[in-house]
Order: C-alpha cells, then structure tokens, then sequence
C-alpha cells in the first residue's frame, strides 16, 4: 500500500509541476515575420591585461534594409586615442539574417554567464534590443552560452564587410 501511495503522490507532483511549469513549446519554430522592429546590438569585449584592446561595437538593423556599424577600440591603459569606424550599407538579407539568428540561437533565453575569473580569457557582454524585449549575456572566452557563436560570427563579418556592402560592391 505504501509503494503504490507514493506513486500516485509522485504522479500528482509531476502533473501540477507539468501545469505550473509548462514546457517551450517556440524550440524549433521559424521567426516570426515581419515584426517591424529595429534590432540593436551592442557588444564589448577585451580583456583586463595592460596594453590589451577593449572594443565596444553596435549594430542596427532595421526592417527597411538600412543597417548601421560603428566601432570604438582602446588599450587597455593606454594614452593614445581610441580607434573609431562607422558605416551604413543597405540590406534587407542582413536584417532577416540577424533576425532569423536571434530566434533560432534563441539569445533572448540565454542566461547570463556568471563563471570565474580565468586567466587569459577575454570576456563579453552581448545586448540586444527588439522592440520591448531588451536581454544582455556575459561570458568569457573559454565557456561561451550554446548558440552564441553563430551570432558572433554574422556580427563580425557585416562587420569586417561593412566598408564593402557600403560601397555597393556586394
């Protein structure tokens, strides 16, 4: 009689934990389209070592196509003046990419990274704005959250070909 009473104590848990906790379901589902709304990326990263660059860098995407880099990098303790760029390029495939990424990497979920200091790492610090959701992520080099690299690596290359796209030869 005991075993089958905890049983039913243990289904009747799972059940009201099942209803009081539901599931994600939006894991695996396209993103939404057309939203209209204006993403806003900023990231900072370096590392805390003397002599090291630190660089803060924001993108814009807007649904119209137009999008927006800019760029500031200084060493650490340094003297000399930070390195600055800006450009603007139009592309409606960026947005959609940028958009697309956000949703399936599912960065407006990710928790932030609260690991120990480690030596040698470099840390970043991601925010994204979409409308009314707003979600920042930290982490450090060596144990980055699952999914963030693919996001890393759109950003950086519309960074690195951001002067191109802006000239029009891409």
């Amino acid at each position: 009689m005991f075993k089958s009473q905890s049983f039913c104590w243990l289904c009747l848990l799972f059940a009201v934990g099942c209803h009081s906790f539901p599931f994600d379901l939006s894991h695996g589902q396209e993103a939404p389209k057309d939203s209209g709304e204006t993403i806003s990326i900023t990231r900072s990263s370096g590392r805390s070592t003397p002599g090291t660059p630190f660089t803060n860098s924001a993108w814009e995407f807007r649904p119209t196509g137009e999008c927006r880099y800019s760029s500031s990098s200084k060493k650490v303790l340094s003297n000399l003046p930070p390195v600055e760029s800006e450009s603007q390029w139009l592309s409606q495939t960026d947005y959609e990419r940028c958009r697309d990424l956000l949703w399936k990497t599912r960065f407006f979920y990710m928790r932030e990274e609260n690991g120990e200091i480690v030596a040698g790492a470099s840390y970043t610090g991601i925010e994204v704005q979409c409308g009314d959701k707003k979600h920042r992520v930290s982490f450090n080099s060596r144990k980055p959250p699952h999914g963030i690299s693919s996001l890393m690596t759109f950003l950086d290359t519309c960074a690195k070909d951001a002067d191109l796209k802006a000239d029009g030869t891409r």
